[in-house]
């Protein structure tokens, strides 16, 4: 009886187009994370415990500071001060009185649950910043929804999850968004790099990702449903170029390019310090202007 076998998939290397952030080549095996998001819906609470209710939603409020504040010390201590301001603009929204004010409203005046209400509240002021001409300001309704999702897990009962600090091997995790706090947990060493399926280059994602040195692509829409943890992938943020399910050829010329790239980079942090003088002896002062 002859042995039934499956024939080889053909490997059908799928080229996308994204955002690139920072300009690095990461080769390996794709991770793929999906949103956590539990399911929230209106829940009546009796008028004796409204002011129960208040202070779970204040709790989850303090507890989220605390988780921030943890963050945002990380975060100073492993990139720089100014990163670390990123998280001091989340831990502003926690004092927002339109926002802790409103919730607070609604869960009095109509009796509903903080995780309804805060949802409810939340929406509107996401889709204010969605609405927004200036691509800088849209994107400050990431930081918003990294909030909440953070508020929404605690009124959960979700005092801590795992996260993406844990790992314990090389991966390109590819996800449907990333928020800066979950950017900012990456884990630097395991981390070659990263795709999302939105984002742009002036959010605090991609700004975290800069920072950190992990090649990155964002904006590939739909490319999350695409892709199993496992596929093998290649990331050339420095193109926005993304291969899903390289050839061995692929592989082979990325990994001479990142060799050459890496001997590069040698290169420049070798010479950075030495003086700016040409070969005839003219010295040259570099500066830099933002506006």
């Amino acid at each position: 009886m002859k042995e039934n076998k499956q024939p080889m998939p053909d490997p059908k290397a799928q080229i996308r187009i994204g955002t690139g952030v920072h300009q690095g080549i990461a080769i390996g095996r794709a991770l793929v994370v999906r949103i956590r998001d539990t399911s929230i819906f209106p829940i009546p609470i009796g008028h004796q415990e409204v002011e129960k209710e208040v202070q779970r939603f204040r709790d989850a409020l303090d507890s989220t500071r605390g988780q921030l504040k943890k963050i945002r010390d990380r975060v100073r201590e492993g990139i720089g001060e100014s990163y670390s301001r990123l998280f001091d603009a989340q831990l502003l929204i926690l004092e927002d009185a339109s926002l802790v004010d409103e919730t607070i409203r609604r869960i009095r005046d109509q009796g509903v649950n903080a995780e309804w209400a805060l949802r409810t509240v939340m929406d509107h002021f996401i889709e204010v910043f969605a609405q927004m001409g200036d691509p800088y300001l849209r994107e400050r309704g990431g930081d918003l929804e990294d909030v909440h999702r953070r508020v929404q897990a605690l009124l959960s009962g979700a005092s801590h999850h795992h996260d993406l600090s844990e790992l314990k091997e090389d991966v390109i995790v590819v996800a449907p968004t990333l928020t800066p706090s979950e950017t900012a947990l990456l884990h630097r060493d395991h981390v070659i790099g990263f795709i999302t399926d939105g984002g742009g280059p002036t959010s605090h994602t991609a700004i975290l990702a800069e920072a950190l040195g992990i090649p990155a692509v964002v904006g590939l829409h739909d490319f999350t449903s695409q892709v199993n943890t496992g596929d093998p992938m290649i990331i050339d943020a420095a193109l926005g170029t993304v291969i899903h399910r390289p050839t061995d050829e692929q592989i082979q010329k990325y990994e001479e390019r990142k060799d050459r790239l890496r001997r590069w980079v040698g290169d420049l942090r070798q010479s950075r310090d030495q003086p700016a003088v040409t070969t005839d002896g003219v010295t040259i002062q570099l500066m830099a202007n933002i506006q």
